[in-house]
């Protein structure tokens, strides 16, 4: 009133706590688009100031009533609504209600003393979670410092007892105080770090490789295929006729293992035999889905799709056996390792305290069966495919499998295709009563890295977090 030649325009700055390490989980909010509006419509919700007729001509509320029948569903046209990660999946519950203020004006529309009434804003609910901010920061910081490059990476970890997770690690991630001059500076950015928005828990799908082992073993010995005592040889190669063909190169040869020693060995030909020729595609996918590997979950989790893409029929059904031919979401890896932490009690995944969640459910499997299993994964510590010195776990009272499978991708810098190798680390610890679960994938690994090179020491760091920290005995006793 006093400046006529000044107006005044609100500037909103939001603050991330979690900065990096969190930045592609938390998401962000931007302001209302077209889409939205429509969507606003469809499901009758107005916009309080809009002009526009269908959004309900409400810019001149007179009325206090009418304000207070709509504002629990009513927007404002400058709201910034969140669009990806939780602050799109929290935002019912974050983003509060509208409050408005009526006011006489004279011909220049400025207030003629106070208001008529006024009907005060609503916060939103706060969400907590269940992480915890220093050790995400920590892992995020060590997949970081990696000397070779990381092209992606996501880690994970929990307890299995009560699903809560309190590691979520998305990598690379956007910093969200990073600005851009320009629009052409932003897309010359993402077109140089691709996938840096993707939040990869529950976005990337890749091969689940040896990991997979696990879930054949049980679905092996639940269905009545292999007994936990039987033994197969391995020579080194799967057909005989094709010695150079699907091939197993993870211990020496001849041997003949069982379950427990082809876990411990990441042995390729038992699960080739397994998983291909007894079990099959269709038996495959079942227990998948028992085994909550391909889930649609909310709480914080959901993507609107399932998590991955279950194998079929195609290709060369052996691969089956030992994660080949299809894909997987780490989250999906994660909640199968939890359920062979728990010995079977799939406990749903807890990321926002207090959100709604199903049961927990005991899946129906001899007791043997979780037995044979978890002592194959404790023997790969022991002596079998986690127990070198390069992946920094013999000194842990834990249970892993590790895992690698090779891919391809197209290097634009080199303008050639490279191959190299999906990493996997998954376990729990202690070995008896597990009370921390993790998984860590690490994508476009080097030809030459292995899956328990290049994540051992990223779980080996997080069982020495919850040494320190939290006071769970994670080291081997004496």
């Amino acid at each position: 009133e006093r400046f006529p030649g000044l107006t005044l325009q609100e500037i909103r700055r939001r603050k991330l706590s979690g900065r990096v390490a969190l930045a592609t989980l938390l998401g962000r909010v931007a302001p209302r688009t077209a889409e939205l509006d429509q969507t606003w419509r469809d499901d009758g919700e107005p916009v309080l100031d809009s002009w526009y007729a269908h959004h309900g001509r409400l810019k001149r509320l007179s009325d206090v009533r009418l304000f207070r029948a709509v504002r629990d569903s009513a927007h404002h046209s400058d709201d910034r609504v969140g669009v990806v990660g939780l602050e799109r999946m929290l935002e019912d519950q974050l983003r509060g209600t509208p409050g408005a203020r009526n006011f006489e004006v004279d011909v220049r529309g400025r207030p003629r003393g106070g208001p008529l009434w006024a009907e005060p804003p609503t916060p939103g609910k706060d969400a907590r979670l269940t992480l915890d901010f220093e050790l995400c920061e920590t892992i995020y910081n060590l997949v970081d410092t990696t000397p070779e490059k990381t092209f992606g990476a996501s880690v994970l970890v929990g307890d299995p007892r009560t699903g809560e997770i309190h590691g979520w690690v998305s990598y690379p991630s956007l910093d969200p105080d990073q600005r851009f001059e320009s629009a052409k500076e932003l897309e010359s950015f993402y077109k140089a770090n691709p996938g840096i928005l993707m939040n990869r828990p529950v976005g990337a799908l890749v091969e689940p490789g040896s990991t997979f082992k696990t879930l054949v073993a049980i679905a092996g010995l639940a269905e009545g295929v292999i007994g936990p005592d039987d033994g197969l040889e391995c020579n080194g190669y799967y057909n005989p006729a094709k010695p150079n063909e699907l091939r197993c190169r993870n211990h020496s040869h001849p041997m003949t293992l069982d379950v427990r020693q082809a876990l411990a060995r990441s042995c390729n030909c038992y699960f080739y035999h397994v998983g291909g020729d007894r079990l099959g595609a269709e038996k495959i996918r079942a227990w998948g889905r028992r085994l909550h590997l391909w889930d649609r979950e909310g709480n914080g989790l959901s993507v609107g799709r399932t998590w991955g893409d279950p194998p079929t029929e195609r290709g060369k059904r052996p691969l089956l056996g030992i994660g080949r031919g299809f894909t997987v979401c780490p989250i999906g890896i994660y909640r199968l390792t939890c359920g062979i932490a728990n010995r079977g009690l799939f406990v749903p995944a807890r990321l926002v305290v207090g959100a709604p969640a199903p049961s927990p459910e005991q899946v129906d499997v001899e007791p043997w069966v979780w037995d044979a299993v978890i002592e194959g994964m404790a023997g790969a510590v022991r002596y079998g495919t986690a127990s070198s010195e390069k992946t920094g776990l013999s000194r842990f009272d834990c249970a892993v499998k590790t895992g690698t499978a090779e891919t391809k991708w197209f290097d634009a810098e080199l303008d050639e295709t490279v191959v190299g190798n999906t990493a996997w680390l998954i376990g729990f610890a202690p070995v008896q009563n597990p009370q921390v679960a993790f998984v860590v994938n690490v994508e476009r690994a080097p030809d030459k890295v292995h899956g328990g090179e290049a994540c051992g020491h990223i779980a080996a760091a997080v069982l020495d977090w919850y040494s320190v920290r939290r006071g769970l005995p994670t080291e081997k006793p004496r």
